[in-house]
């Protein structure tokens, strides 16, 4: 199980690495913190599995996600209707 926890932990680190890089395009963004997300969710599946305690928490964590990710394309689509871009700096329009 000690390999999996690496892998699990490589997974949120090159996630959240890439979040910092890759800082241009709104997509690009959206695609690490996703995941970013899926590496929480299995560490939070593993987690689980050893205290064999409330499982019903990963599928709340689960909706939260995917509201993200609906949120995150919401926002997307309406910036490439209105700008033409997935750039980030044409988030400065929508505040």
């Amino acid at each position: 199980m000690g390999f999996l926890f690496v892998v699990i932990y490589w997974l949120i680190l090159s996630s959240l690495i890439g979040f910092c890089l890759l800082r241009k395009h709104i997509l690009l963004s959206l695609l690490s913190l996703e995941s970013c997300s899926m590496g929480l969710l299995m560490l939070i599946l593993l987690y689980l599995s050893y205290e064999s305690s409330e499982s019903y928490f990963y599928l709340v964590y689960l909706i939260f996600i995917v509201c993200e990710g609906v949120l995150g394309l919401c926002l997307l689509v309406s910036l490439m209707r209105g700008e033409g871009n997935d750039y980030v700096y044409g988030l400065e329009i929508l505040c």
